[in-house]
């Protein structure tokens, strides 16, 4: 959920090992209160896909981004609340990303290449996550409708789940966000206040 203000450059979520090779997804800047740019890329030294949509602020959005690497026509697609809404121009065979040694960063970032321009993060992520989900499989847009309110259960192509609902209690483990994949990639949060833990209070 984006608030209802203006802002800067801000990556949502990143995985990367440098600027030409990543995956990224931000928003741009916006002077709106409304509506903030969603963009998503896909870097690999010279090659590169990428895909824009638009995201309401003010509200909680469910947002899908997929890599499809089947056959030869690799693409990117973006699902807002449960309905595709756009997909990569550009469709090709791209390499591996050999992206597996590389930190999965939600709400931070470094500079990278998105779209053949340098995406800078000038404001860490300043908003609400409700769940976040990472799968090595495509999700459908009926599996998307299907699951994007409800809890899910651990299976093989879903490598993460943070559903970000640990409970504000008296114990050392207040900045661990517990994973919910059966992968035990259980992951500290960042600069940890106990605000992170009420009820409605953004995340970062």
């Amino acid at each position: 959920k984006l608030p209802n203000q203006v802002n800067s450059e801000q990556i949502l979520v990143q995985k990367r090992s440098s600027i030409s090779k990543n995956i990224t997804l931000a928003l741009d800047s916006s002077g709106a209160t409304d509506s903030a740019g969603l963009k998503f890329g896909v870097t690999f030294g010279t090659e590169f896909l990428f895909a824009s949509a638009s995201l309401s602020k003010g509200v909680y959005n469910h947002v899908s981004a997929q890599l499809n690497r089947e056959g030869t026509s690799h693409k990117l697609l973006i699902y807002l609340n449960g309905q595709l809404q756009t997909q990569s121009s550009q469709q090709f065979e791209m390499s591996s990303l050999k992206l597996d040694n590389s930190d999965l960063l939600i709400g931070s970032g470094s500079s990278v290449r998105i779209n053949e321009s340098i995406f800078t993060p000038v404001q860490t992520f300043s908003g609400s996550i409700d769940e976040f989900r990472f799968f090595h499989s495509l999700r459908s847009q009926d599996v998307i409708r299907s699951q994007m309110f409800d809890d899910i259960y651990a299976f093989s192509d879903l490598k993460l789940y943070f559903k970000f609902n640990e409970v504000k209690a008296s114990h050392n483990l207040q900045r661990v966000v517990l994973d919910s994949s059966g992968n035990s990639l259980h992951s500290n949060i960042t600069n940890f206040t106990l605000n992170c833990r009420e009820a409605f209070s953004p995340l970062l």
